[in-house]
């Protein structure tokens, strides 16, 4: 809606995929296709007043074969709803006679639950933690820039990567258990050592998502929607500490984080922006999202056929 808020429709029509035939074409010419329609549709901008906020495309490269993708707008669902979703099509794939779960908590009702917990003392008490740090909590790391992002009109995202193999992320989950540490600490510990030298600043604020479902009810952990919050990490990386030493004390504040969660970290921000007189410029841009959570052995998979 114009005022950010959403809203759920009584009635959509039913939604058609758009089946492109590129049988014809060259192993090559498909690859070629399906890295353009990939490139198109992961830069794609949803209009955020329209239904539908997702796309669902497919590529027939084959009598037998299919290629599909799958595009949706992240402001209507986050990691673990995407979980959800990708489980509930493989479910029906698998038996197109399957039904959806009814659910009786909406996640409407979870917006209006959240809001009727910001009046209980225990958000008050998380709010106190948090502003108590306004005088003394770090900067975000102030990275040299190729431009000032202000500059930006069109801003295009770049994916890099790094693929460990199984051997060595049993290796590195290995020597963190070793330490206590788990592997999400693990990895914002070398995240916030990067951060730390490019910016020259040892003492810096790292931005966290937190996948919060508070159990207003017996439906949260089936909705699909946005339950996305932020949380800030004060790091502080002294000089004469060992790797390990830093990864025990970020993890130590993380925890100490995560137990005064209730306080939304997006509230605390415009705090610090106000505090520090920032006016509309980006307080805290760097961000971490860690989605090494457990998963099921039916939900690794996102094959959809043989």
């Amino acid at each position: 809606m114009p005022n950010g808020e959403q809203k759920i429709l009584e009635k959509v029509p039913e939604y058609k995929i758009d089946i492109r035939d590129i049988r014809n074409m060259s192993k090559d010419e498909q690859q070629e296709e399906i890295l353009k329609e990939r490139e198109r549709m992961s830069h794609y901008v949803f209009k955020t007043d329209e239904w539908p906020l997702f796309e669902f495309k497919a590529l027939q490269l084959s009598d037998e074969t299919h290629y599909l993708f799958v595009g949706f707008d992240l402001l209507i669902s986050d990691g673990t709803s995407t979980r959800i979703l990708i489980k509930e099509i493989l479910d029906y794939y698998n038996n197109p006679e399957a039904k959806a779960p009814e659910l009786e908590f909406s996640f409407r009702d979870y917006v209006k639950a959240y809001e009727e917990l910001k009046k209980s003392e225990m958000y008050e008490k998380d709010k106190a933690y948090w502003l108590e740090k306004l005088g003394d909590f770090p900067a975000s790391p102030a990275l040299p820039l190729k431009t000032d992002p202000s500059n930006v009109s069109q801003p295009h995202f770049k994916r890099c990567s790094k693929v460990f193999e199984k051997s060595e992320w049993d290796l590195i989950k290995r020597k963190a258990q070793e330490k206590s540490i788990t592997p999400s600490a693990l990895l914002c510990t070398a995240f916030a050592k990067v951060l730390a030298f490019w910016s020259n600043q040892p003492h810096l604020a790292v931005n966290l998502t937190v996948f919060n479902r508070y159990p207003f009810h017996k439906d949260v952990n089936s909705i699909i929607g946005d339950f996305t919050s932020v949380m800030l990490l004060d790091v502080n990386l002294k000089p004469d500490m060992a790797f390990w030493d830093s990864a025990s004390a970020i993890q130590d504040t993380l925890m100490e984080a995560l137990e005064h969660r209730h306080y939304d970290g997006i509230e605390f921000i415009r705090e610090i922006s106000k505090y520090n007189n920032m006016g509309t410029k980006a307080v805290m841009p760097i961000v971490f999202t860690s989605m090494l959570f457990s998963m099921d052995k039916d939900e690794k998979s996102v094959d959809l056929g043989d």
